[in-house]
């Protein structure tokens, strides 16, 4: 993409499951960035879920240099970050609401959701490892709550969460074709659903 890891500050991260965090210790040896971590899942980080009993999630360890405040604005260049703590994929699984200008000084908002991936939010999966059911009820009123947020661009923490990459311009600068300001809430209601599903079966 043409950036130069080794200009990198600031590896902010969603939630400590391995398809997130696995190549943290390469990127920050290469870089020498501050890792940024909920302090729920730093804490969730040593937890059987996250290490040794489940092969999916096995995770290498990994120094956590910052922790995010539920709310937190983090000046990443001319960006501005805000984070939400948002429960339910993870303890502390964390949402982005990034903040930038056009070129016309237009503020534009740009938005990730931290794991929205219902696999760790079952019963099934609560029970065997010991986790508060009540995670999966925090995702949902979280979702509900976060649609009132005003958001220009949604991005997916995975790719098959969105069709991000099928409305990708050949031009890798232009942005636009990502706005959609119903999008956000499309999506978290979507994801939100798939929760609600979970609590009947």
């Amino acid at each position: 993409m043409g950036f130069d890891v080794r200009r990198i500050k600031k590896i902010l991260l969603s939630h400590c499951h391995v398809d997130h965090v696995g190549g943290v210790n390469q990127q920050k040896r290469i870089s020498g960035a501050e890792t940024w971590l909920s302090a729920a899942d730093a804490e969730f980080m040593n937890h059987p879920a996250n290490r040794g009993t489940d092969s999916m999630f096995k995770n290498p360890e990994f120094p956590v240099d910052h922790l995010y405040d539920d709310g937190s604005f983090i000046p990443v260049g001319q960006l501005k970050v805000r984070t939400r703590l948002s429960p339910g994929h993870t303890p502390g699984t964390t949402s982005f609401f990034i903040e930038d200008q056009d070129e016309d000084g237009n503020t534009l908002i740009v938005a990730m959701h931290g794991g929205v991936g219902t696999n760790t939010m079952d019963d099934g999966y609560f029970e065997k490892n010991g986790l508060d059911k009540n995670l999966r009820r925090q995702f949902i009123d979280g979702c509900e709550a976060m649609k009132a947020i005003h958001v220009d661009i949604s991005l997916p923490s995975h790719p098959a969460h969105g069709d991000l990459f099928q409305r990708v311009s050949a031009d890798p600068m232009d942005y636009r074709p990502l706005v959609d300001e119903g999008e956000w809430t499309r999506f978290l209601e979507i994801r939100k659903q798939f929760a609600l599903d979970l609590e009947t079966k």
